[in-house]
């Protein structure tokens, strides 16, 4: 199918940030002994409980492929659209579209600001389905997980390799125990998707949801 007189916009957005935070903080005195009195043999005791707190957030909260098309007069029949940890976009087959990413220096960042170890899951509101459309054995919508900082993931880190993009709205786990501690408390998500030729025009956006869980 020609479609080289049309014009495709693909860009994704984390547009959801979970922050889950509870600070508290009580002050206890001793009845007896803060009375007001002054003398040598009183004493006054001040304690300070502070509970963890969760706090998940996008440092980078969107990927901007930009607007282009298939390369068909090259003789291409799909385009590849692929960023992770750089701030080049990388095209393949394609005409158009950003050459980095004008959402921000990188691909998705999720940082976990709290001061508590978390459990990270990714939901992705779309697939190569939903979001790309066309020839579905062409089509695909892929991601990446990977430290952005050293030892932001202690424990395990799934899908580091390009995963394709389960059916939408379904959670998936990423980081079993996501650090809090500054210098190693993010993680990036990459994106890859493929464009096939008979793909639909048209200005499509898709969301990605994560969510943390306190250990």
């Amino acid at each position: 199918m020609e479609i080289s007189n049309k014009t495709l916009a693909w860009f994704v957005i984390g547009a959801v940030v979970v922050s889950l935070a509870g600070t508290l903080a009580s002050f206890k005195s001793s009845s007896n002994v803060m009375t007001g009195y002054v003398t040598s043999n009183d004493s006054g005791l001040a304690q300070v409980d502070v509970s963890q707190s969760v706090i998940l957030r996008f440092a980078i909260n969107t990927t901007n492929f930009g607007s282009g098309s298939i390369n068909s007069s090259g003789g291409f029949t799909y385009c590849n659209l692929m960023i992770n940890g750089s701030t080049t976009i990388y095209k393949y087959g394609c005409e158009g579209f950003n050459n980095t990413n004008s959402g921000g220096p990188d691909a998705f960042i999720i940082q976990n600001a709290g001061t508590s170890y978390l459990n990270v899951t990714i939901n992705i509101t779309g697939n190569a389905s939903t979001f790309i459309g066309g020839n579905i054995t062409v089509a695909s919508m892929k991601y990446a997980v990977s430290a952005n900082e050293t030892n932001s993931c202690p424990g395990i880190m799934y899908n580091t390799g390009w995963t394709e993009v389960g059916p939408p709205n379904m959670s998936t786990v990423i980081c079993s125990n996501m650090s809090w501690q500054n210098g190693r408390n993010t993680i990036r998500i990459g994106m890859n998707i493929t464009i096939p030729n008979d793909a639909p025009s048209g200005s499509r956006s898709v969301t990605l949801i994560a969510q943390g869980t306190n250990i």
